[in-house]
């Protein structure tokens, strides 16, 4: 099967879930609520840590200040179907590093 049609699956099995149990919509709903709460003011190490993740050795981050639109984006690893249904599932994340980024706050 391809990326794409894989992608498309998991698109219309939460569709499915989420049209016929409100009860676990709301559940997700409120879950994402409070994980960005525990993120707030940590996005951008978020984001290189992802970078670091993948195990790239460069990083770029461009603002359009005309758009108000930050990118950042890196060379590593490209995202598999894990990746991405752990990026649509919370708390189902497919990382396994032990190392990590200290932030020096």
């Amino acid at each position: 099967m391809s990326f794409k049609l894989d992608i498309e699956k998991l698109i219309d099995k939460n569709l499915n879930t989420y049209n016929h149990d409100s009860d676990r919509f709301i559940a997700d709903y409120n879950r994402e609520l409070e994980l960005t709460k525990e993120y707030n003011g940590r996005q951008l190490l978020e984001l290189l840590q992802n970078a670091d993740d993948a195990g790239s050795n460069e990083v770029s981050i461009n603002w359009d200040r005309d758009n108000l639109k930050l990118t950042i984006s890196n060379k590593g690893e490209k995202f598999d179907v894990g990746g991405i249904k752990s990026l649509m599932l919370a708390n189902l994340s497919t990382k396994t590093k032990i190392s990590y980024i200290l932030s020096s706050s």
